[in-house]
């Protein structure tokens, strides 16, 4: 009896022995020292994923810290606050690991000094090749714009086309790099950012080069579905799905169509798409013919539900908890918010754009032929 004790006792022991301590391999530290800011200064930590806030801590001393534990690591975050009404951020791509963070207020977004984390570094080795581009592209939309503003629109189309030559430029960057580094996280991460921008075939022969463990992982997913779903256009059938109304039942988008049928992609923090709500109110109302159906590209369901609640929305709202990554994103392009899908009686797609400006929405309809809108 005391031989089978002492043989299980000594399992036990070499099992805990044999188990990684999981407050040092299952979490991160995101820690550093900032200054420029004044002490007590919140500093917030969001996920990019899901789009939510989901820690937030003070400057003290100009010092920070947040831990935490990443399901599937990993993961895009952004470091955030706000200065004298002013945003300032930074993102991170980590894993469970120690990350420290460095520099001055001036110094956000982009020249930080982030240092321990392996991604990180990949995404900084990225981002030197794109610094100098970037900055010339924003000294010149401020030329566009201004240029707007007065009034002289040929010159801002002529100065515009510098931008496009290096959006240009850029994209043949982010690809070569792609091609480059085939274990990186970024990678397939530009991948997503790309898959619209560049022909399928194109995405396919990035996506195969990857490694395999980078094409399963969760920035691999959605290339894979873009990959081998049709991506649908006008003069396509519409494509049903399931999600959930804001009391949990499930439903479909064929259950919820009207005679002719406006689908939103949207989420909860898009300028944008804020924007449109007031216009979408106006066509719920004066429309008896359209149902408006808006789907919710939030990760997050209280992100959703609170949304409702802020825009006091008049119309059928849905959620599946899959995101702008999720199949029914992907295979209706909407890779932008907001992005519209007008689908007529049978179900036929009739229009599909993207974005929104003041009155586009009711320009769009008085085209296709619904009357009296212009006085809204």
């Amino acid at each position: 009896m005391k031989n089978l004790l002492y043989t299980i006792l000594l399992v036990i022991i070499l099992l805990a022995c044999n188990q990684k301590p999981k407050d040092k391999t299952d979490r991160f530290e995101i820690s550093g020292r900032i200054t420029g800011l004044p002490d007590s200064t919140q500093l917030y930590l969001a996920n990019l994923d899901t789009e939510a806030v989901f820690d937030s801590t003070m400057l003290s001393n100009g010092n920070f810290k947040f831990t935490g534990t990443l399901e599937e690591p990993p993961t895009l975050l952004n470091l955030q606050g706000n200065y004298n009404d002013e945003l300032f951020y930074t993102s991170v791509l980590i894993g469970n690991e120690s990350v420290t963070v460095t520099g001055d207020r001036s110094d956000f977004p982009n020249s930080l000094k982030i240092e321990g984390s392996p991604t990180q570094n990949q995404e900084m080795e990225l981002d030197n090749q794109l610094k100098s581009h970037r900055k010339r592209r924003d000294s010149i939309m401020n030329l566009v714009l201004k240029a707007h503003y007065a009034g002289d629109r040929q010159k801002a189309t002529t100065i515009n086309k510098q931008v496009t030559k290096i959006d240009s430029l850029t994209q043949t960057i982010k690809i070569d790099y792609i091609k480059t580094h085939p274990k990186a996280h970024t990678s397939v991460i530009q991948l997503n950012y790309l898959k619209n921008q560049i022909s399928k075939e194109k995405v396919r022969k990035l996506y195969q080069n990857l490694d395999p463990e980078i094409q399963k992982g969760k920035y691999g997913r959605p290339v894979k579905i873009f990959l081998e779903e049709k991506i649908l256009n006008a003069g396509d059938a519409y494509y049903d799905f399931e999600a959930y109304q804001p009391n949990d039942e499930l439903t479909s988008l064929s259950d919820l169509r009207g005679k002719y049928t406006l689908v939103d992609f949207t989420t909860a923090y898009c300028g944008p798409c804020i924007q449109a709500v007031e216009e979408l109110k106006d066509l719920n109302k004066h429309i008896d013919s359209l149902e408006i159906v808006s789907v919710s590209g939030d990760m997050n369901k209280e992100v959703w539900l609170n949304s409702l609640e802020r825009d006091q929305i008049t119309w059928e709202s849905i959620w599946d908890g899959k995101g702008s990554k999720g199949k029914t994103f992907i295979k209706y392009g909407a890779a932008r918010f907001p992005t519209f899908i007008f689908i007529d009686p049978k179900g036929k797609i009739m229009r599909k754009w993207s974005g929104y400006g003041k009155k586009s929405l009711i320009n769009k309809f008085s085209e296709m032929g619904f009357e009296n809108l212009n006085s809204f």
